[in-house]
Formats: structure tokens, sequence, C-alpha cells
């Protein structure tokens, strides 16, 4: 039996900053890992997403020179090898990177195998070798969601189709790409797939602003503007039920049997969590589809046992960020008076900006990238009523504008939109204003000093 004080089970973003950095607390810490190390956040999804995303960024730059030459599409052929090459090697070469990290961090111990629960202290982690027992002090369960759900679509049995875990990987480039449903994630691989100078078509059944409601209508109205004028398509109230595969290609019907053309198509699958062998329920935990049932701060039925990232039933991701940071908070804590040792760890570079994830930051990563920090303005009048008053301005020579939800009476900032240049310019200002006393009025002093205000 190995006896270890905390027990990570699962090796993506989430387990990973847990074991380095109660390691380096000194803590002895077991990480487990069934499958691939680093999981899919290295392998398909975050890492060749920041790969893919700066190649297409690039390669639009060198379209413009002829931007509405129908050959654009054999250019990207032409250098689809190249691009495939770079993501499989950034990839390979993170997962080295990693592999060799953990080799030197004191107090970890990586084992690959499935873990499954005997008791509420102890965990059994079997491999195609060996067999572990472990008895742990803290577990904390951060396995991501592991079951795809498909859409009830007539032939999409038939076909292959892209889905988040393979859409960045390029391993097909299609010239004509239709994505069914108007997400944020849907969004960003409309954009990518867009910069490579492939034709992309968007439907929803429903409205935009109902779908993404934390994002302020004002931003979404920006952000398919400008992706209208790169080749993206959009076609709202249009459900598509029933896809059929051609020789040139796929044939899309929506409920009025109108037909669309394309070559590939995206789903943005929802995902379940399912535990398999891993016995949480077995220990007297509540696990539903949604994923693993905790409290406010991601503690389960039993007091050892935490589950924080994709696997906790939280749908809210800024719950879920806060969560992992008020956990590791509180055992950085436990071993040190500095409280400044509890900073940093999880990109941010200050407490006011970390804080910033209990409120709410909803961020859609484009070329022009759009942000609604705090209350959307809807939920600000909800709230607050007539009270609700909104400033929009445009900074001089940066794209997009900003706008300002805030008490009339007070001047309370409420929430803020961000857009284009501007949201990447003063998205970090804007953070830290929720945690201080800072009023509509000394917003604009600030910004008024620093830049030419014109008023839209």
């Amino acid at each position: 039996m190995i006896q270890c004080q905390y027990l990570i089970i699962g090796s993506g973003q989430t387990g990973l900053m847990a074991a380095k950095k109660l390691s380096e607390l000194g803590k002895s810490v077991i990480l487990v890992e069934q499958t691939m190390l680093g999981g899919t956040y290295i392998h398909n999804y975050e890492i060749p997403k920041q790969i893919i995303t700066k190649e297409a960024q690039e390669f639009a730059t060198s379209l413009k020179s002829f931007k509405d030459n129908p050959t654009t599409f054999s250019v990207l052929i032409k250098n689809r090898q190249k691009l495939t090459a770079k993501i499989a090697s950034g990839i390979q070469s993170k997962f080295v990177n990693l592999r060799e990290m953990l080799k030197s961090t004191p107090n970890l111990t990586l084992i690959k195998g499935q873990a499954s629960f005997v008791s509420k202290s102890l965990v059994e982690i079997n491999s195609e070798t060996e067999r572990h027992l472990v008895n742990f002090d803290q577990c904390i369960v951060t396995s991501g969601k592991n079951q795809l759900i498909k859409p009830n679509l007539a032939g999409l049995d038939n076909i292959p189709f892209l889905y988040q875990h393979n859409v960045y990987l390029l391993q097909e480039i299609p010239s004509k790409l239709a994505i069914l449903g108007f997400t944020k994630e849907s969004l960003e691989v409309a954009d990518i797939y867009s910069n490579l100078g492939v034709k992309v078509s968007v439907f929803e059944e429903s409205e935009a602003h109902r779908k993404i409601s934390k994002i302020d209508r004002s931003a979404l109205n920006y952000l398919i503007k400008k992706l209208s004028g790169k080749q993206v398509e959009f076609f709202f109230k249009t459900k598509i039920v029933k896809i059929k595969k051609l020789k040139t290609g796929l044939e899309l019907s929506d409920n009025t049997d109108t037909s669309f053309d394309a070559t590939h198509i995206y789903i943005d699958l929802e995902e379940n969590f399912n535990e398999e062998n891993l016995g949480l329920s077995k220990v007297g935990i509540t696990v539903s589809k949604k994923g693993v049932v905790t409290d406010h701060v991601g503690r389960t039925a039993k007091k050892a046992i935490q589950a924080l990232g994709e696997c906790n039933s939280q749908s809210a991701e800024n719950i879920k960020l806060s969560m992992i940071y008020s956990y590791l908070d509180r055992e950085i804590k436990s071993v040190s008076r500095d409280k400044k040792s509890s900073l940093g760890y999880l990109g941010f570079n200050s407490e006011s900006e970390s804080k910033i994830i209990k409120i709410g930051n909803n961020k859609i990563n484009t070329t022009y990238p759009v942000a609604t920090l705090a209350l959307t303005e809807s939920e600000a009048i909800g709230k607050y009523g007539s009270s609700v008053k909104t400033r929009t301005f445009t900074m001089e020579g940066l794209e997009g504008f900003a706008r300002i939800s805030y008490k009339e009476q007070t001047g309370d900032i409420l929430g803020v939109s961000l857009m284009g240049e501007v949201c990447i310019e003063y998205e970090a200002y804007f953070f830290s204003l929720f945690n201080r006393s800072v009023n509509i009025k000394q917003v604009l002093e600030f910004l008024g000093s620093r830049v030419v205000l014109n008023e839209v």
C-alpha cells in the first residue's frame, strides 16, 4: 500500500495545476492518469487550438493580398502538411516538456492506470501490468467529461464530422464548413477556419442572444458583423434536421426542406460525465450526467474528496475556476503565513484580477474578441430597473468600443462589455474595477487622461 497526502485523479489542466502547486508546497502527491498524460487539454483541445489560432491569423494576413481570388483554398491545401506538422510537433513538444517537468518535481509521483474508489480514503489503481492501493489524506478528482452526446440528426451516423476534440488538429481541411449551433466555441471555430480561407455557414435554430445570454447583445452584434466580413454566413431560426452524403460533398436540409451545401460539418457536442469504473457512487458520492455533485467550494459528501474542474456538476466556467482558486488558496495558506504566496498560479497578475472569476468574465476569443464582465446590460436592468444607465464610447486609435452599465444615482459600475482592440487593451483594467470603489465618473476621468473619448 502507498501512502500520500494528496491523490489527484486526472492529468488535464486542473489536475496538473493542483499537482504542481501542492508538491511545491512540500506535500506528497500522487497523480493518476488512465490514458494520455495531459489529457484532451494538451492532445486535442487547448494546445492545438493555440497553435492553429496563431497560424490561422498569420494565414489570413497573407490572404489579404488576393482577398477575392477564388484560388485561396488551393493555397491552403498546399500549406496543409506544414500546418498539420506544426500542430503535431507543438503537441509533442508540450507533452515532452510536461513529462520532464513532472519527473523533476519533488514529492510528486505519476502512476498510469484506472483509479477506482475502495473506500472514502482508499483508491485502487490498475494498469495492464501493475496494481496499487493508495491511502490518501485528501483526494482531488479532476477527470474531465468523457461521454459525447450526438444530436438526433438524420444521416449523422453515416458521415464523419468535426467536433471539439478533433477540430483543432487540422486532419482535414474543408472548402466549405457548416457549423451547427451558435455557441462561444462554434464562433471561435468559425473565426479560425474563416482565417484559413474556408467559407463558413453557421446554423442556429433560435436567436443569437438567447443562445449566448452572458455576452451583451451589442457585443454579439459586433462579432457577427465582423465574422460576416470574413466569409462567415449566419442562418438564425434555421434548424438542420437531415444530412445527406453526396459525391460532391454534403447536403443539409432544414425543417422547411430548404437545402444547403457543405464539404464538412462541425458540431459542438454536449458532454456528460460518466464515472465508469471510478466508483464514486459506491462510497456515497452523488454523481449526475453533469458531473460530481459538490458544495460551492467543490467538496463532495465525503470531507476528504474534492471534485474540481470539468468533472464538477456546476455548469458556469467562472464558478469552476473560483472553486479551483479557492481550494488551492486554502491549502497554500494552511502552510504559509505569507498571503502573497497564494497568487500567480492561475495565470493572474494580481489578487484583484483573480477575484473577477467569482463575479463573472464571459469572453469569446476571436480575431476581434468580445467580453462581458460582471452583469450584462439586460441582467443589470432586470436587477436594478430604470436606475441603470449605459455609456458607450470608442477610443481613438483602437478598433472596437466599450459599453458600461452603471447606477445613475451612485455611478456604481454593474457591468462592462468590450469589443475588438479595446477589449485587448483594456480588459485587465476593467477587471480591477469590481474590487475597488470606482464609479463611472472616475473611469471616464482615467480613460480621458490617456485617450480621446468619442461618445457613440
